[in-house]
């Protein structure tokens, strides 16, 4: 491996734990000085990152099973969102290698069609979820009407 690869692949390594980290950081329960207020049923003791964390999917540790719709919701969302976030990478990427492709033609049409395949890829996920968000939206009215 040529020492322009290795430090591209260093770079990317390292931009990509940057950008895990901040996404795992960025889904930390909030701390507030008084103690939860509105986050849970205050009687049954204080609210646990998990609860905090499974709120959202519907399910926490008092209720019963959650919603079948409100779970795929939210299953989706993150199945999205992590694609979101590889073709984001990828846009990025294809960025890099042509700023590094050093005026080189091959290497600047590899970097350009890369670019454009990731923005094509980042279309097509943007509009299958409005498609998914939609028809789940339909199916939830019409079984709760």
């Amino acid at each position: 491996m040529s020492p322009s690869k290795k430090n591209a692949l260093i770079f990317f390594l390292a931009a990509f734990m940057f950008l895990g980290a901040a996404f795992f950081v960025s889904g930390a329960s909030p701390v507030f000085a008084e103690g939860p207020t509105d986050l849970g049923d205050i009687t049954h003791g204080n609210l646990t990152q998990w609860n905090y964390f499974t709120r959202g999917f519907g399910v926490n540790d008092y209720s019963a099973v959650a919603q079948p719709g409100t779970i795929v919701q939210r299953i989706t969302a993150i199945f999205f969102g992590f694609l979101g976030i590889i073709a984001v990478v990828m846009v990025m990427y294809s960025g890099f290698l042509w700023l590094t492709a050093g005026g080189e033609e091959d290497k600047t049409k590899k970097a350009t069609t890369l670019l454009f395949q990731s923005v094509i890829g980042l279309v097509i996920i943007l509009a299958s979820w409005v498609l998914v968000y939609y028809v789940l939206a339909q199916l939830t009215r019409a079984v709760l009407k």
